[in-house]
């Protein structure tokens, strides 16, 4: 009779072993460049106060959180304010478009803004303005009240807020 001849399997099962540990790592490090990425991508806005008026048109108490503007000329002072005195007090501001971009905000103080690219944009398809960047705002945690809030910041025509209808 003639024996047979099989080769060891140890060989083999380190090289499976070696093959696990490396998907293993590979998945691992995947993992933390998904849950790592975003927030390293998050922009945050420097937002400094300019001014605050009296708010004579928004119904006391109302509040939407997608309520704010971003003003990046006086043609923008135009198509958003067109309605009572408030496009008249933004100009009596003296607003510098050449440096900054200017933030209303409807209702509430503003304590923080940032944009990424991961950011959910309410924002509808078809409403979003190309090459632009959808900007999350974080409000005081405090009762609603019937002032306009301005903020400046470094100039940037990216910068925009809910385009769409409602």
């Amino acid at each position: 009779m003639c024996a047979i001849y099989y080769p060891s399997t140890r060989p083999m099962n380190k090289v499976i072993k070696i093959n696990l540990a490396l998907l293993f790592g590979l998945i691992v490090i995947l993992g933390l460049t998904i849950l790592v990425v975003p927030l390293l991508s998050r922009k945050t806005l420097e937002l400094k106060p300019i001014a605050v008026f009296h708010d004579d048109i928004t119904p006391h108490g109302s509040f939407y959180p997608l309520s704010y503007k971003f003003l990046h000329s006086d043609h923008d002072i135009d198509a958003y304010f067109s309605y009572g005195d408030k496009a008249a007090k933004l100009r009596s501001l003296n607003l510098d478009f050449s440096n900054y971009t200017f933030l209303v905000s409807f209702g509430k103080r503003v304590l923080k803004a940032y944009h990424s690219p991961f950011a959910a944009d309410p924002t509808p398809r078809y409403a979003r303005k190309w090459n632009s960047w959808f900007v999350t705002i974080v409000y005081e945690d405090v009762s609603v009240d019937d002032q306009v809030y301005i903020y400046r910041t470094n100039k940037n025509q990216k910068l925009r807020g809910y385009e769409g209808p409602g």
